[in-house]
């Protein structure tokens, strides 16, 4: 029998697995304390923006990625009312921050201006839970 450590990198939660000739035979959870900033941002588009709005996000994976202590983002739509939320994961608060002194995230949210039926209103919170899938780290 081996153990391996199952990990989820937006997770404060580690899981250890016994395995017997490569299928997990049981889980059990391991919490670390730590905290993780999220950046919501809720605006309106245009419903008929919605799509391009989508597709403004998507071209924007690139630039996410080089930000140090992103963690990841999502961008939540409602098609009947135009609702938008763009909702990105940081490491620290200071990571979040570095990205609004530098004015990178101006010149994200600036992107987005044509689809708008008003400003976006933006908060940052605390990541006080995250749960996600577990993934395997590390092998039998």
């Amino acid at each position: 029998m081996t153990f391996s450590v199952l990990h989820h990198p937006c997770s404060s939660s580690q899981f250890v697995s016994a395995m017997t000739l490569g299928s997990i035979v049981g889980m059990v959870s391991i919490t670390r304390r730590y905290t993780m900033y999220a950046r919501v941002v809720s605006a309106h588009a245009q419903l008929n923006k919605l799509d391009e709005a989508i597709a403004i996000c998507q071209s924007m994976e690139p630039a996410w990625q080089q930000q140090k202590g992103f963690q990841g983002a999502n961008l939540l739509i409602n098609r009947e009312t135009g609702a938008i939320l763009s909702i990105s994961t940081w490491a620290t608060r200071t990571d979040l921050d570095a990205t609004e002194a530098s004015g990178w995230y101006q010149e994200q949210v600036a992107r987005f201006s044509k689809t708008w039926v008003e400003q976006p209103v933006r908060e940052i919170f605390e990541i006080a839970v995250n749960i996600g899938i577990a993934q395997a780290v590390g092998g039998a």
